[in-house]
Order: C-alpha cells, then sequence, then structure tokens
C-alpha cells in the first residue's frame, strides 16, 4: 500500500519553498513589528490613559499574507503542472499522486502557519511593554483566523493549479473558487434583504453571512456591511470554524483533481471544452447578476430600463467584453469567439434560476408572521457588523458600550414586550409588501421612525432575526415595558463588572490639554485610580435607576423623543473612564463625575489644584504688568440653578495688539476674585467654576485650577460676561 505521505518530498518542498518562505517571513515579520515598536517608543505620551490594541492592529499584515502568500507558494511548487515535461516526470515518481499532493500542501501549510505564529505572538510580546491595554487572546484568534483564510486560499489555488495549465488560467481559476460561491450567496441574501426590507442578511444563516468566509469577509465585508472593521473579522470563532472547513474541503478536492489530472492539460487552459464553456459563464455571471439584481429590486424593472437605457446597454456591453476577452485571452484564438455564442444562452438561464431563487426567499420570509402568544421570547441584537445598515437595537437604548454588549441577546419573555414586538413584525411585514409594490420608493421610516432589529423565538420554530419598524408610541411603550424589566435595567445601570476590566483613567474633556508637559507628554493628574474607583462605586450604588442611566451613557436619552423624559444633569466635563474587554469584544465606558457623586467629584478637583494649583495662584498674586502675555477662560463646570459663566480675556504686552475686551483693572479685578476663592476650600455645593489659562509667565505654558464662588462672587463674574467676552 502506497503511503498518503512522504517525508521525502515533504522536505523537498521545503527546500524548494526556501528562498520565497524566508523572504515572505521576513518581509512581513520585520514590518509587522513596527507597529509595537511604535507604541513602544511614544508610550510616555499617554501616561494618565490606556491606549486599546485590537485583534485589527495587533499585526494589519499578516492580512496581506493570507491572501499574497499562499497563492505565491502553492503556484511555484505546483508550477510543474503547466510544462508538459515537468509534469511528466512528477507522475513518473515513485510516489502515489496523493502522496505528492499531500506532502506538497503539507510543506506550504508549514511554511504559512509558522510566519503566521511566529509574526502574531512576536507582536503580542512587544505589546505587553508598550503600556497599552491588550486582550492576550487576540493573539489566538488572529493566528487561527489567518491560518484558516491562508489554508482556504491554498486549497482554492490547488484547484485551480489541478483545473487548468496555464498560468493566466490558473489565477482566474483560483479566484473563482476562491470568491465566486460567495459572490453569489451574498448577492443572493442583499438583493432579498433589500426587496423584504425585514430581514438581516445574518438571516440566512451561515451560507447567507458573508462574515463566515473570512477571505470573502476581508474583501467583501466592508462593501455589505457599513460598520465592517477588521476587528470583529478577525475575532469571529464562527468564521474561523467555517474556514477552516471549507479550507478541507477544496484541499480534499484538490487532491482528488491532482489524482485524476492528466498531464496533457499542461500548457492548456482548461483540460476540455466543456470546462472552459463554465469557467467564461462563470467569470461573466457577476457581471450580468448586477443587471438581473438592479431589475429585481425595482418595482417597476421595465420603466427602470426605460429610463436608465444608456446604462443597461452599457452594462450588456460590459458583459460581452468579459464574456468574449476571457476567451481570447486564456485560449489565445479568436476563431472560438464564435463557437462561445450560443453559450451565452446559459448565462440566461443561470440568471433565470437567480430571480426564482430571490422569489422563493422573499416569500419564505414573509410567511412567519407568529402571534404574541406563539413567541416564546424576544431579544434585542446588533446587526451592524453583518448588515449594510447600521442597525443596533442596544444603541437604541444604550450608548454605553459595556450595557450594549451585555444587552445583545438578553433573552427577554415580558409579555407586554412579546405583544409589542409582535404587533410590530405584521405591521413591517404588511408595510413592506406595500414598498415592494408602490411604483416610487419609499424608505421604511417615514412613517415609523424607529427601526430596531430583533431576534424572536417562537414555539416549533428556530430563531429568527427580524428588523422591525416601529412607530413613536409603539417605541415608547416598549421603552417602558423595558423599565419595569428588572434584566433590562440591570444590564442597563451596572457599571462593567471588574473581571473585564483592564484600565481606568479620568478624562477632562476639553481642559486635557492643560496636563501636558514641555516634551508633549500628558502629567498624570491621578496617580491611585482604584482610590477614585471606589468612592465612585459607593456614590453610584446610591443613585436612583435614571440617575445611573445618565452617569453612564454618552448622549441624552431624551433627544430620542421619549414622552416620559428623564432627567438629565450638565456635565463637569470629568469622566472616569473604562475600558475592557468581554471575550473579544472591547469596551470604553464613560461614567460622568459631577453632581450626582459629590466626593467624587470633589477629589479629582482637589487632586487637579495640588498639581496645578500652586502655578496658578503665583499667577493670580502678580502684578498684571509683569505679565507679557496671557489668555484665560472662567467657566461655571455645572449648572446650580442661577446661570451659566463664560468669560475669555487676553492680555499682550504690546497694547496695540489689545483687544480691550476688558481693561487692565478689570482683569486686575477677576484675577483678585478668583485668587480669593482660591484660598478657601473647595466647596461643590456652590457653584464650581474652572480659571484656566496659556501664558508664558514663569516659562510656563498653561495650567488651571477649580474654585467654588459665593453668590457675590458668581453674580459680580457673571455682570462681566456680557456684551464683552468673545
Amino acid at each position: 500500500m502506497k503511503k498518503l505521505f512522504s517525508k521525502k518530498l515533504y522536505l523537498e518542498a521545503l527546500r524548494q519553498l526556501r528562498l520565497p518562505g524566508i523572504a515572505s517571513f521576513a518581509t512581513v515579520f520585520l514590518i509587522s513589528l513596527l507597529f509595537p515598536l511604535g507604541y513602544i517608543i511614544n508610550k510616555h505620551s499617554y501616561l494618565d490613559y490606556q491606549v486599546v490594541i485590537d485583534a485589527g492592529q495587533l499585526t494589519p499584515l499578516l492580512i496581506v499574507y493570507m491572501f499574497g502568500a499562499p497563492i505565491l507558494l502553492t503556484v511555484l511548487l505546483f508550477y510543474f503542472m503547466n510544462k508538459r515535461n515537468a509534469s511528466d516526470f512528477y507522475h513518473s515518481l515513485p510516489h502515489s499522486r496523493i502522496s505528492i499532493f499531500i506532502s506538497f500542501i503539507a510543506a506550504i501549510l508549514t511554511v504559512l502557519y509558522a510566519t503566521i505564529i511566529v509574526t502574531a505572538v512576536s507582536c503580542g510580546i512587544l505589546f505587553l511593554f508598550a503600556d497599552v491595554s491588550f486582550n492576550a487572546i487576540s493573539i489566538v484568534y488572529v493566528i487561527f483566523t489567518i491560518m484558516a483564510g491562508s489554508t482556504l486560499v491554498v486549497g482554492a489555488t490547488a484547484i485551480g493549479m489541478c483545473l487548468t495549465g496555464t498560468f493566466i488560467s490558473n489565477l482566474s481559476v483560483t479566484v473563482i473558487a476562491l470568491f465566486l460561491p460567495r459572490v453569489l450567496l451574498v448577492a443572493l441574501t442583499v438583493i432579498t434583504a433589500e426587496i423584504v426590507r425585514i430581514v438581516p442578511v445574518i438571516e440566512m444563516g451561515v451560507l447567507g453571512n458573508v462574515a463566515y468566509n473570512i477571505p470573502s469577509n476581508i474583501i467583501m465585508g466592508a462593501f455589505v456591511n457599513n460598520s465592517f472593521s477588521f476587528d470583529r473579522a478577525l475575532t469571529f470563532i464562527g468564521g474561523i470554524i467555517y474556514t477552516f472547513v471549507l479550507a478541507i474541503v477544496y484541499i480534499a478536492i484538490g487532491c482528488l483533481l491532482f489524482n485524476k489530472r492528466k498531464s496533457e492539460t499542461a500548457e492548456k487552459s482548461s483540460p476540455s471544452k466543456l470546462l472552459q464553456h463554465a469557467y467564461r459563464c462563470l467569470v461573466t455571471l457577476p457581471f450580468t447578476l448586477i443587471i438581473t439584481g438592479t431589475m429585481l429590486m425595482s418595482s417597476n424593472p421595465f420603466g427602470m430600463f426605460r429610463d436608465n437605457t444608456m446604462e443597461y446597454i452599457t452594462l450588456f456591453v460590459i458583459c460581452l467584453l468579459v464574456y468574449y476577452l476571457f476567451e481570447i485571452i486564456t485560449t489565445r484564438k479568436f476563431s472560438n469567439v464564435i463557437k462561445a455564442t450560443p453559450v451565452l444562452l446559459v448565462l440566461v438561464g443561470l440568471n433565470i434560476i437567480f430571480a426564482l431563487s430571490v422569489f422563493v426567499s422573499k416569500t419564505v420570509i414573509y410567511s412567519y408572521s407568529p402571534d404574541a402568544g406563539e413567541i416564546e421570547w424576544v431579544s434585542m441584537e446588533n446587526l451592524s457588523d453583518y448588515y449594510y445598515y447600521n442597525y443596533d437595537a442596544t444603541e437604541i437604548f444604550t450608548t454605553n458600550q459595556y450595557s450594549s454588549l451585555m444587552l445583545e441577546g438578553l433573552q427577554i419573555d415580558d409579555p407586554a414586550v412579546i405583544e409589542i414586538v409582535a404587533e410590530s413584525l405584521n405591521q413591517s411585514i404588511d408595510k413592506a409588501k406595500r414598498l415592494e409594490k408602490d411604483k416610487e420608493y419609499i424608505n421604511m421610516n417615514t412613517s415609523t421612525p424607529y427601526i430596531i432589529p430583533f431576534k424572536l423565538k417562537s414555539s416549533g420554530s428556530f430563531e429568527r432575526n427580524r428588523i422591525l419598524s416601529l412607530t413613536t408610541k409603539q417605541y415608547n411603550d416598549l421603552y417602558k415595558a423595558l423599565k419595569l424589566n428588572e434584566k433590562f435595567i440591570k444590564v442597563t445601570t451596572d457599571l462593567p463588572d471588574e473581571k473585564y476590566i483592564t484600565g481606568k483613567y479620568v478624562n477632562f474633556g476639553d481642559h486635557s490639554n492643560i496636563f501636558i508637559d514641555g516634551f508633549g507628554n500628558s502629567v498624570e493628574i491621578i496617580k491611585d485610580k482604584d482610590e477614585l474607583y471606589n468612592i465612585f462605586k459607593e456614590e453610584f450604588k446610591t443613585l436612583t435607576v435614571d440617575e445611573k442611566f445618565s452617569i453612564i451613557n454618552s448622549e441624552y436619552f431624551t433627544e430620542s423623543g421619549l414622552e416620559d423624559s428623564i432627567k438629565y444633569y450638565n456635565t463637569a466635563l470629568v469622566n472616569l473612564v473604562f475600558q475592557g474587554n468581554v471575550g473579544a469584544d472591547n469596551f470604553y465606558v464613560n461614567c460622568r463625575i459631577n453632581q450626582l457623586t459629590p466626593k467624587s467629584y470633589e477629589y479629582v478637583l482637589n487632586k487637579v489644584n495640588k498639581v496645578a494649583g500652586d502655578e496658578a495662584i503665583q499667577l493670580l498674586n502678580s502684578p498684571i504688568e509683569a505679565i507679557n502675555e496671557i489668555s484665560f477662560n472662567i467657566r461655571s463646570e455645572y449648572r446650580m440653578g442661577i446661570g451659566d459663566l463664560n468669560i475669555n480675556g487676553t492680555i499682550f504686552k504690546d497694547e496695540s495688539n489689545n483687544p480691550l475686551v476688558y481693561s487692565k483693572d478689570e482683569i486686575q479685578e477677576i484675577f483678585s476674585i478668583i485668587l480669593n476663592a482660591s484660598k478657601r476650600k473647595l466647596d461643590i455645593t456652590k457653584p464650581v467654576c474652572s480659571f484656566k489659562y496659556n501664558s508664558n509667565f514663569s516659562g510656563n505654558q498653561g495650567g488651571i485650577i477649580y474654585i467654588s464662588l459665593t453668590e457675590e462672587e458668581f453674580s459680580r463674574l457673571n455682570e462681566m460676561r456680557y456684551p464683552r467676552s468673545f
């Protein structure tokens, strides 16, 4: 019995791949190291916060390597199949064809896997020295994702090499095998989803969701999904498993074809006329589907053709050019053009089959309309990573990234919520059917402004994803029902679990530029973040649900038009920021520190005054004449029921350049008020203001101090605010 694997052939293949393998490894390895080294060199510029490195930033060059290296190595090693003499030689070796194929593929994968593992691990280790927030599990995700994608590219290239005998044909069939099946599936799902308007692409399952095919997702993901990110593409475990399985299937097919391949195929574009016809039709098919797809998505295809005649004629011409040029380039025989013409009817038939598939898919989707009593539970979904519209139900109910991650997939069986979802599902189906028949295109959210994706589980059926259109009343009723749901409230008002937090820092908003030293590096104001966190956490526990929501969400919920608007508080422009990851998903949470958390707020401001206050007081104590140049701003940091304060002033040594917004006496009075206030203990129950300045006084570039004002001081400064502030 002949062996399936030969160590000698494997080592010989490695020897042949030595030069291109080492060259490709050195290129991708050395360039990839530049990314973490750059962060190590510049790590002192972000002392007061942590940079988050996601999977897409670990080693982006490996994504390019995933496509280029497998094709290069496979073509080089199997190029003997394009030369008749070389093909005869290899086929005469005392090894079975299966042994040759498996040994060569094993050598290619060895070179690829070694490069991927060494590069990813090395970059990951270097990032650990860069003082960045880095999820180590990302290394594993990236390694397996790139390995899976590379294996699939190897399999597709092997198929291309086995089915053809010229370099151009090799590449053409490789591209067909690698991308065409997924292109057709994406076209089917996207066109169907565009017609029915209530189903996301992921509803079509593994075959319909481009994210499952890693190489296709990298190339096409950005075109079918406006929220595409390399981070998600590289950390989707479903894509890793599916791509590995598909790659094994492709390699098995390649092995079968290699075993059956005739040596005479070398130097021929295809082994038979039938396959040549198939290649030509498959290459042209995606271009013809542009015509078919646009007509299917139109409510009046004949009218659309009439109104866009020149555009359609141009597309027809392009399709014919692709069809005939492929034949001429691959066979190098102009006479074959005539023989290829009748086969155009096959393309017409394929487009008819595609149109029928869209019709069947549409009918099945419309047929799913369970009553409220049949629905067991619903969950809100984030479809922004799978659909070409940014539909994320979690972001509609919370702008907190951590809460959004926790909310996604949360099963809610509340009857009131289910009733609203069932009602909106029937409403959405009726509207989709009506819009499909309308001669004029009408956007679905014209009369139902809230487009929310849900997952539904009904009795006797598997889970379904639907994009529902809700009226303002339905949306308000839904939110009211959710506010009574303990699961929803806990998820949307909890601070991140400490086991998921990888870093904490304090963000001072537009005051952040003050805390920069002369070298452009951040000055760390609060070194003990955990002490602040413990104070904040205890205060946060005492807040009401609405107050908690206002603290941990970055946008005002009242902008959504809710009838029961929540009372929101103006921020002090100081945030305690948490960053971390849940699995492979990173999150940022900005928690407002303001009058709702007075102890935390006082702690932060006192820390700032301790670091920057002395220089500010020295400046305020100086005569105006001693200050060559200064620009300053005084503003209230949050409302106390007596209005806002915002004063700007400037002094130049050359009075001819002074805008004279304030006289020197007035500025001296302003400085005296600030100086007197700075001598008192900070009292955040009174109006808190910041005095921020930029000056060359004593070589200092700028600074800030926080003070609390009496009502008299506040009123006096407020009198000086208008009309002269600028």
